[in-house]
């Protein structure tokens, strides 16, 4: 967890300062090859690019671009509001079709022993708190995403790079606590 912490939070702060001493353009650049980066790293961990991975990066390089060519980092900038669209998308939908993620998540956690999850899965007390977990995660992706697109639009790099990066883990682990 501390190194994936560390390693998205690393090319904002290469982002911003780049960006801070070299240009727009340049900080465009240095985020898209982070991006590439990213990709070959997991890859090169586990062999594998997961999808989320993959349709992250693929916005940061296609947002990329268009800041880019405008010449103006708020498209660039709008892509952790857009993975967070969708992954509030994702909670709503699997919490529509019937199993909220956090609960599918844990009944196929492969680091918890088939007998526990067994457990878990029959503990009324514990699934209540785990969909609640989820119905909380639904509504931080939104809001936090509205919150980061705000931010990219009207504030500046370094109001950005706080909510997209140190506050949103924080947040995160609080609105992930299980209470």
């Amino acid at each position: 967890m501390k190194t994936q912490v560390f390693s998205a939070i690393l090319p904002l702060v290469l982002f911003w300062a780049v960006e801070e001493y070299f240009g727009l353009k340049a900080a465009l650049i240095v985020g898209c090859i982070a991006a590439v980066g990213e990709m070959g790293w997991e890859y090169w961990k586990t062999k594998t690019i997961t999808k989320l991975t993959l349709l992250s990066n693929f916005m940061v390089l296609g947002l990329g671009g268009v800041s880019f060519v405008m010449d103006s980092g708020v498209a660039f900038k709008l892509q952790p509001m857009a993975m967070e669209f969708v992954m509030a998308g994702v909670l709503w939908w699997m919490a529509y079709k019937g199993t909220p993620m956090m609960v599918e998540m844990m009944s196929s956690n492969p680091m918890v022993t088939p007998e526990k999850r067994a457990k878990i899965m029959e503990n009324p007390d514990l699934l209540r708190k785990i969909i609640r977990v989820d119905v909380r995660m639904r509504w931080f992706f939104m809001i936090h995403g509205i919150l980061v697109g705000l931010a990219a639009i009207y504030g500046t790099t370094r109001m950005w790079i706080l909510l997209k990066g140190v506050l949103f883990y924080v947040l995160m682990v609080l609105v992930a606590l299980p209470f």
